[in-house]
């Protein structure tokens, strides 16, 4: 309190905020940062837990986990809102694939490693923990910590500060070694187009673009400025959206909650997940402001810089809230699995891109690695450098996967919590090897879903060659 007036909610927003500024100012000036494409959110989050935990202190680990939660939710509502002109391409849907196998390897992985340390020396361990691989590596730090955070009521002691672990490791995996590999495959004579850092313009390294660069546009005016800022209406709309999924997650949280102990238990689940409300309820308004021929009013550019701005603020802000007393007593864990995580989900990757896709395989192998590990600006991030015109249409194919994947991901994420129901009822072990089959289970469809798209492609492809040449 000063002045009888509380500024702690908007003092650990411009701390973000000046973290930023500050980790935008080193990366621009210091080398290591540019050569290894360290995300300004990212290097935020760290000069957060040094100057933000320990020298100000003014962020709190055990409270920053609802400001990663809202700009999470808030983040999946704007891309809800900004609409897709997704494709469907043989690139895209293979793409998409890829994805969605790497997230199930991640998922089987974690839950293999956690039965393992179960039956040898870890016998408490929450049967969980393993599936925060998929989550902060497959998917981002505000999904491990929103899952993290339901397995806390759930009896999972530090869950949700070891899922911001695990989506901070996914970062440094998607950099540093997304740096190595370019390496390696300019020595190799692997990349399509690049030839040499030479050819990349200085702001794709400093992250900031140059007086004399051109700028791109960040989006188009939708309302007259007399009347209300576009970009003011773009933010009444997301919290429009979020209110409505707040209203709706409280009314079933307190529905579940008068229906016993189930029910109480099935709450406290669920209350972890507003993001996916929030995108269901984005998605729900889009469609209706479609039928109504009103959705002119939403700029897909501008909701597109709000949604990286809320992710970025997220990114910052679960670096940050990480606690390196909480996260002590799994220290060993967390060094093995995410080791054998990057490991093998670089190995994957290289696997699948070679057998699946037919064309620019290490820009998409490059591409898939930075997502399956970071997020889809970690993926686009590492491509700009082999790619620096997005030439090649493997970026349009990972940004309309990354749409694709929201949906046909989602069995993963609805698996997920089985273990953690199981462990509610005593029966950790069977309900972790359930999980484990019908994952398995899902690649298997996965699998079988995009041959047969491989098999019509390939024939339709094949009668659109014969009708050329008859016409020929």
């Amino acid at each position: 309190m000063l002045a009888g007036v509380n500024w702690d909610s908007l003092l650990v927003f411009a701390f973000l905020s000046l973290f930023l500024v500050v980790a935008t100012l080193l990366r621009s000036r210091i080398s290591i940062l540019q050569r290894f494409l360290i995300p300004n959110s990212i290097l935020a989050g760290v000069l957060g837990i040094i100057f933000g935990q320990y020298v100000f202190k003014v962020i709190d680990p055990n409270r920053m986990g609802d400001y990663v939660y809202h700009l999470l939710t808030l983040a999946f509502i704007a891309m809800g809102l900004r609409g897709s002109r997704v494709k469907r391409s043989y690139g895209t849907v293979t793409t998409m694939v890829v994805h969605c196998k790497g997230y199930a390897m991640q998922g089987l992985l974690g839950m293999i490693f956690t039965l393992v340390v179960i039956l040898t020396y870890m016998p408490r361990l929450f049967p969980a923990f393993g599936l925060h691989l998929v989550m902060g590596y497959g998917n981002n730090p505000g999904v491990a910590y929103s899952f993290g955070q339901a397995w806390e009521a759930m009896g999972f002691t530090g869950g949700a500060q070891v899922g911001l672990t695990f989506g901070a490791l996914g970062f440094v995996w998607a950099y540093i070694v997304g740096i190595m590999i370019i390496n390696w495959g300019v020595r190799r004579n692997k990349t399509a187009l690049f030839k040499g850092y030479h050819e990349l313009p200085a702001s794709v390294f400093k992250g900031v673009v140059g007086r004399d660069e051109p700028k791109k546009e960040a989006g188009k005016l939708v309302t007259s400025a007399e009347a209300v800022e576009s970009l003011a209406l773009q933010l009444a709309i997301v919290g429009t959206v979020f209110l409505a999924a707040y209203y709706f997650l409280r009314a079933v949280i307190g529905g579940l909650d008068n229906l016993g102990e189930t029910g109480h238990d099935l709450a406290k689940l669920i209350g972890g997940f507003g993001f996916i409300f929030g995108i269901l309820f984005a998605l729900l308004l889009r469609w209706i402001m479609e039928l109504l021929r009103i959705d002119h009013v939403i700029d897909q550019g501008l909701m597109s810089r709000l949604g990286g701005t809320f992710v970025d603020y997220m990114i910052a802000a679960s670096v940050a809230a990480i606690s390196l007393s909480m996260i002590r007593a799994y220290w060993l864990e967390i060094a093995v699995l995410s080791t054998l995580g990057g490991l093998a989900t670089l190995a994957l990757v290289l696997f699948l891109v070679k057998r699946m896709h037919r064309d620019f395989h290490f820009e998409r192998a490059l591409s898939s690695f930075g997502l399956l590990t970071g997020t889809v600006a970690s993926g686009l991030a590492l491509l700009r450098v082999v790619d620096p015109h997005f030439e090649t249409p493997v970026a349009e194919d990972l940004v309309y996967a990354g749409g694709l994947a929201l949906f046909t991901g989602i069995p993963i994420l609805l698996l997920a919590n089985m273990p953690a129901a199981a462990y509610l009822g005593g029966e950790s072990l069977p309900g972790l090897i359930k999980t484990i089959i019908l994952v398995a289970a899902y690649v298997v469809v996965l699998f079988i879903g995009w041959k047969i798209y491989q098999v019509l492609f390939l024939r339709r492809l094949k009668r659109a060659g014969e009708a050329g040449a008859v016409s020929k």
